[in-house]
């Protein structure tokens, strides 16, 4: 089954640091996923920007410098765009961190999200 997301980061989108305690200057938007079925799932961004993405069990801080994701990715194809492949569990939430890498502060632009795995998913933009 695949299931798809499109938004844009631009300057209505919050910023967060890029976990080394700067200033926050990279645009973002966090996203609830939950799963109606447990098993892999793999996620890949499609964007005009160079694309990293975060998964996070049940909740996360964009303000903290300490990055505590259980996993992410940049640039696993070599196309500035992520892939990131999880195990999800029913019942739980995940927040995927949609953001730019490290070097690009404050690029905006429009990007998808597709998400393959054995059942549609549910994904909502959450508000901070």
């Amino acid at each position: 089954m695949q299931s798809s997301y499109s938004s844009e980061l631009n300057n209505k989108s919050q910023k967060h640091t890029d976990f080394n305690c700067r200033q926050p200057n990279h645009y973002y938007e966090a996203l609830e996923i939950n799963v109606n079925t447990s098993g892999f799932y793999m996620f890949s961004s499609e964007s005009s920007f160079d694309a990293y993405g975060y998964l996070y069990e049940h909740q996360f801080n964009p303000y903290d410098s300490i990055d505590n994701s259980f996993t992410r990715n940049d640039d696993s194809c070599d196309d500035d765009q992520f892939e990131i492949i999880a195990y999800l569990k029913f019942n739980i939430t995940y927040i995927l961190f949609v953001t730019t890498a490290d070097v690009y502060a404050n690029e905006q632009g429009p990007f998808s999200l597709f998400v393959q795995g054995p059942d549609e998913i549910k994904i909502k933009q959450m508000s901070m």
